[in-house]
């Protein structure tokens, strides 16, 4: 296997990598949340893109936000 077919994951492999469930990549694949690669029936993911993809997720700063709740 090349290099540049490593770098395209299929579902379950994206589940596995991420830590979630198939059912929850099919999700965010519907919801357009990662970026996917679809060859007829084939879907692929390509790692990169989704890590870039999840960085709009990504919340910072948490433990120093005030906190206005009781």
């Amino acid at each position: 296997m090349s290099a540049d077919t490593k770098e395209y994951l299929n579902s379950q492999q994206l589940a596995e990598l991420l830590g979630v469930s198939l059912r929850t990549v099919v999700n965010m694949r519907r919801r357009r949340q990662i970026p996917y690669v679809q060859l007829g029936h084939v879907i692929r993911y390509k790692r990169a893109a989704v890590e870039e993809a999840l960085k709009s997720y990504t919340i910072e700063g948490i433990a120093s936000a005030p906190r206005n709740y009781r």
